[in-house]
Parts: structure tokens; sequence; C-alpha cells
């Protein structure tokens, strides 16, 4: 989450006029961002797993890494939340999320997927996450970018 955020939902955060060209802004340059870190790690996945031996790694790291684009897709989602010190429709979400895709990691895992149980868990996690935050904070975003906006 980290690596998508790269500061600009604290600078949403902080700011005091804030608008609607803003958060727009920041949400599309924190997607094209969340597409090249995802891109770059799908590209290294076969290196990292020749260095590890494990050629297994592979697609795992291509599937969970899938992970950056969900939340790429929720940053602003969260920021607004906190403007409005909404801390617990993030935790309602978050609790939502966690027990769904906790079920559905215990099942997979015990139906024998492996790693592949925690893969799923993960994507699940946030994808549920992603998706009741968009509905939760009701902001969509606009058809616009402004450089003037960094």
């Amino acid at each position: 989450q980290s690596l998508i955020d790269s500061g600009f939902s604290q600078a949403l955060i902080r700011k005091q006029n804030r608008t609607e060209v803003d958060n727009s802004t920041v949400f599309y340059f924190n997607i094209a961002v969340g597409f090249v870190l995802y891109l770059l790690f799908y590209i290294s996945a076969p290196w990292v797993a020749d260095f590890y031996g494990l050629p297994e790694l592979s697609l795992v790291m291509r599937v969970v890494c899938l992970g950056i684009i969900f939340n790429s897709l929720a940053v602003v989602q969260r920021a607004l939340l906190i403007v409005r010190i909404d801390f617990k429709t993030q935790a309602k979400a978050s609790l939502i999320a966690a027990v769904i895709s906790g079920v559905a990691g215990i099942m997979l895992a015990y139906t024998g997927f492996g790693v592949w149980a925690l893969v799923c868990q993960q994507l699940v996690n946030l994808g549920i996450n992603t998706l009741l935050l968009w509905i939760f904070s009701k902001w969509k975003p606009m058809r616009t970018y402004s450089w003037k906006s960094f």
C-alpha cells in the first residue's frame, strides 16, 4: 500500500481546499503507478523465482501482485474517509473483508490448495475491501486530470 500511496493521499488529507479535480488526479495517478509497479513485478517474477530456486514462485508472485492494483483503486476513498474522520466505515470494510477472505482462505487450505489458499485469501481481502470502500465512500472519479494539482 505504501508503494502505491506515494504520499498523495496524505497531501489530499492535509490540503485545505481540495477539489474534485485534485481527488481525480490523485486517483488516476495512483492507478498509473499501480499498473507500472505491477508490470515491473510481473516482468521480474521469473528472475525472483530463479534467485530462490522456486520455479512455481513466478506465477504466485504474478498473481499476488495483482493486489497492488486493488490498493491503487482505493487510495482516494481511504483518504476521503480519513478527512471525514470516518474510521468506523474503514473498520467495517476491513472487518467484512477479513472475515469473508479468512473463511475463503481456510476453505481453500482445507481442500488442499496449498499456497494458492493464501494468495486467494489476500486477493479476496483486497478486492472486497476496495469494493466496500467504493460503496461506503460514495466518491467516484471525474474524467479529468490536472497537472496543476501536483
